[in-house]
């Protein structure tokens, strides 16, 4: 016969291991901290009459999280690319693309803007015209003056040697760059006796190749010396109308790419964004069209795949990428030609080409 002792003493042994058992079942369930991030939306909370949301927020309070265990999954923001790190390595690069020509300085028009008026400043040039809003400059015209003759000096001792006489003034046309804090800088060189010209509007024409050449190269040579200051210009912050290419989304939910170019320099810079992205594309040489196999070299490969089948699907028509021309821009839409091809693949294409050429 037990005793009452004993009997209190199995009771508690029990009682403990039903407890034990209680906790520890706990872990049969398993980690759920991360199951919030495959949750879906539910239906909004309606507010019953006579009662105010404020009230829940204070009757329901959102307790602190004491829980400090790192989640399994890793989301990681990637940093935005650095459209110039490629060619970073030179202070000034002057590019020529179709029939334009221009100097490319890496920084941004606020900080060109004044530079480029202290550089004539230095040579003893005044400026005739000077609009922040265009991003144009006329200057005086170049007199036999010791002044003068540095600058004439100047640009007869750069790469293209040109002939300066008196009599010829410049015009300067700034424009943000196509890449992130980038400036553009074309130049005219008139001569008023030999071209019928109205100086006070920016000419389309360059009349004198090799003394607009050698102007760029003292410009870019200038702006970006070490001995030069750097100041900034508010009035140039958005000079020529702030960025020339913009991403944006149409009444239709459409993603649309605008560059601010010519429709041939448009073209041009499309094909070296999707270059530098890796997208296999193929272009028509009738419609000059754009057409888009792959995203990316991997998506088109796979191991049984020969040269042949490769070469095939490099060449499939799966997106196209339509020009639009407009007033002073260019819009690119995307139209897939695939049914395979899924809506967020228009937007993901156009956003990769935004990326490698902003």
């Amino acid at each position: 016969m037990y005793s009452l002792k004993h009997f209190l003493l199995k009771a508690n042994l029990w009682l403990s291991a039903s407890i034990l058992s209680l906790f520890t079942g706990c872990a049969w369930i398993g980690d759920r901290s991360a199951e919030y991030m495959r949750a879906e939306d539910g239906q909004a909370l309606n507010i019953p009459s006579g009662l105010e949301n404020e009230r829940l927020r204070t009757a329901y309070p959102i307790p602190d999280i004491e829980n400090q265990k790192q989640l399994s999954g890793k989301f990681v923001v990637p940093q935005p690319p650095d459209a110039t790190a490629a060619i970073i390595a030179e202070p000034y690069l002057i590019e020529s693309m179709l029939d334009e020509t221009w100097v490319q300085v890496f920084s941004a028009p606020s900080e060109v803007w004044p530079m480029i008026k202290l550089f004539f400043d230095r040579y003893g040039l005044d400026l005739l015209i000077e609009d922040t809003s265009k991003g144009f400059i006329l200057s005086s015209k170049i007199r036999t003056t010791q002044s003068n003759l540095r600058l004439v000096n100047a640009l007869e001792e750069t790469e293209y040697a040109p002939l300066v006489v008196s009599g010829m003034q410049f015009q300067v046309l700034l424009r943000p760059g196509v890449r992130r804090n980038t400036t553009e800088v074309q130049v005219r060189a008139l001569l008023s006796q030999l071209v019928d010209q109205d100086e006070t509007r920016w000419s389309n024409q360059a009349f004198n190749a090799k003394a607009e050449l050698g102007l760029m190269e003292l410009l870019g040579r200038f702006v970006s010396s070490e001995d030069a200051v750097t100041r900034h210009s508010f009035k140039a912050t958005e000079l020529g109308g702030g960025s020339r290419v913009s991403l944006t989304e149409s009444d239709t939910g459409e993603s649309v790419l605008s560059l601010r170019l010519s429709q041939l320099r448009a073209l041009a810079e499309l094909q070296q964004a999707l270059d530098a992205a890796g997208v296999i594309y193929s272009k028509d040489s009738e419609s000059g069209q754009l057409y888009v196999a792959y995203l990316d070299q991997d998506e088109m490969e796979s191991w049984y795949h020969t040269d042949s089948m490769l070469e095939e699907k490099r060449l499939e028509r799966n997106i196209e990428l339509r020009l639009e021309s407009l007033s002073g821009r260019v819009d690119v839409h995307a139209y897939k030609l695939s049914e395979e091809i899924e809506d967020e693949t228009l937007s993901d294409l156009l956003a990769i080409i935004y990326e490698h050429l902003s």
